[in-house]
């Protein structure tokens, strides 16, 4: 069984999928959080593209970082680190709180 189910696998997807986790994890995201995330791979790394925008579309934080596959969870969790940082808390918050 596992064997079948390895060939399913994609090592891109997967690492991909890994830090998008991370991210969103790390800034407590789900579908009703304006967060959104881009992923693509440079030579031989995961590069992580992303972006939380305010409920009304008018202040936008996007930041992006890179790593190797083997440190895609990492990867998501400085991306996220960067978007908090540079505004991002204060999106979110807001979102919470209209959210109620």
């Amino acid at each position: 069984m596992g064997e079948a189910i390895s060939k399913l696998d994609d090592f891109e997807t997967r690492h991909s999928i890994v830090a998008e986790r991370a991210l969103l994890g790390a800034l407590q995201g789900g579908c009703q959080v304006p967060l959104a995330r881009g992923h693509a791979w440079n030579a031989a790394k995961l590069v992580l593209d992303a972006v939380i925008c305010s409920p009304d579309g008018q202040r936008r934080i996007r930041q992006k970082g890179s790593a190797p596959p083997e440190q895609a969870r990492d990867l998501g969790r400085q991306v996220a680190e960067l978007l908090w940082n540079a505004g991002g808390s204060e999106i979110l918050e807001q979102v919470s709180r209209q959210r109620g």
